[in-house]
C-alpha cells in the first residue's frame, strides 16, 4: 500500500513541480464532460415526454374514431329499450325491429 501512496504523491508532485495544477485541470475537463452528458440526459427526457404525449394523443384519436364508427352503424340508432313496471313478474327485451309503444 505504501508504494501506491508513494506513486500517487509523486504524480501530484510532478504536476506541482511543473507549475500546472493537473488536478484542477482534470476536474474542469470532467465537469465539461458531465455537462455534455447532462444535456444529453435532458434531451432524452424531453423526447420521452414527447413520446408519452404522442401516445396519449393517439389514444384519444383512436377513441374518437371508434365512437364515430359506432355512429355510422344503424344498430346504434335502432336500439330500443323495454321497461317493465314489475321486473319480478315480467321481463321484457326489445330487439332492433321492435316498434315504439307502451
Amino acid at each position: 500500500m505504501s508504494s501506491v501512496s508513494a506513486i500517487s504523491s509523486s504524480l501530484r508532485l510532478t504536476g506541482l513541480a511543473t507549475g500546472l495544477d493537473t488536478e484542477s485541470i482534470v476536474k474542469e475537463l470532467m465537469k465539461i464532460e458531465r455537462m455534455r452528458i447532462d444535456k444529453l440526459n435532458q434531451q432524452k427526457q424531453i423526447l420521452e415526454w414527447q413520446q408519452e404525449d404522442y401516445r396519449s394523443i393517439y389514444a384519444a384519436l383512436r377513441s374518437f374514431r371508434d365512437k364515430v364508427f359506432a355512429m355510422k352503424l344503424q344498430a346504434t340508432y335502432l336500439a330500443k329499450k323495454a321497461v317493465s313496471s314489475d321486473e319480478s313478474s315480467v321481463v321484457a327485451t326489445a330487439g332492433p325491429n321492435a316498434t315504439p309503444g307502451t
